[in-house]
């Protein structure tokens, strides 16, 4: 009977590879394996170190309840991409951008993350680089990414952001007997009903930088004591969790004292009976 070379070369050469990995697949097991990641970096792991993966279904689950704690969607695709549509989860889970991945560590320590990309895999390769980077927090891996997101159904947004800020004094007639202390209301709309933040310049040198957040439409009261006398501009805008500011709003007030803050003998009656200032705004003195 004839026998054909080629074959028999082909069922020696298989079964020589078949034996090999037979022999080295317990080294393996035990040791360690390389990934190519991003950054053309190059970082051994441990068969078993790595993210958790998860569904886009299981992840919307964790996400859109905020009972079982707070997981962060973090969106590593392109700026273009992210300024087009991303995921959409609720306050406070919602998702975030990553330009400069320097401070991912620091910024994320110990939370509890879940990473994605366009279609999975530039998302899972991040996550086995900060699982081998030694990333204090857990990492989940969105199997599928954005595509598979959209193709389930799931929520997606682009974002707007909030409106300038109208700011209203209280009580503009009151003129205070003691120093110079005004109070304001700050109102945003934001068009998204996001959470806001305010960052506030009060003219004089000093400032109050993004505090909140606050819900869209709140009145925020925020009062201020001036050390000097004369027209003053206060001027506030906003930002949304998504990072986006919207333009400044601006509120022209004098800064001006009553004759009578000058007078000793007045001064000493407020001094004695603090309770006069409560009547004076009363009366809007």
């Amino acid at each position: 009977m004839n026998r054909n070379p080629a074959k028999s070369y082909k069922i020696l050469a298989i079964g020589l590879i078949l034996s090999l990995f037979i022999l080295i697949s317990p080294t393996i097991c035990s040791n360690s394996v390389t990934y190519p990641i991003i950054n053309s970096n190059v970082i051994s792991l441990k068969i078993g170190d790595g993210p958790i993966n998860l569904t886009v279904n299981e992840a919307w689950g964790l996400l859109s309840d905020t009972s079982n704690g707070i997981q962060i969607p973090i969106d590593i695709r392109s700026e273009d991409d992210w300024n087009e549509s991303f995921i959409d989860t609720p306050w406070p889970e919602h998702p975030r951008w990553i330009g400069d991945i320097d401070n991912f560590m620091e910024e994320f320590d110990g939370r509890e993350v879940v990473i994605y990309c366009k279609g999975g895999y530039r998302s899972l390769l991040f996550c086995y680089q900060y699982s081998a980077l030694g990333f204090n927090g857990t990492l989940y891996n969105l199997g599928g990414g954005f595509t598979a997101w959209v193709d389930a159904g799931l929520p997606i947004r682009n974002n707007t952001p909030p409106e300038a800020p109208e700011i209203k004094e209280v009580n503009p007639r009151y003129k205070p007997i003691n120093g110079f202390k005004k109070t304001f209301k700050f109102t945003t709309i934001d068009p998204d009903e996001d959470k806001i933040f305010l960052y506030i310049i009060w003219d004089d040198g000093t400032f109050e930088e993004w505090i909140g957040p606050y819900n869209s439409s709140e009145e925020v009261t925020i009062s201020h004591l001036y050390n000097e006398q004369g027209t003053q501009i206060v001027r506030a805008k906003a930002k949304d969790i998504f990072e986006d500011e919207g333009p400044w709003g601006e509120l022209k007030i004098p800064i001006d004292q009553n004759r009578q803050s000058y007078n000793s003998f007045f001064s000493y009656l407020f001094n004695r009976f603090p309770f006069l200032e409560v009547f004076l705004r009363i009366i809007n003195f």
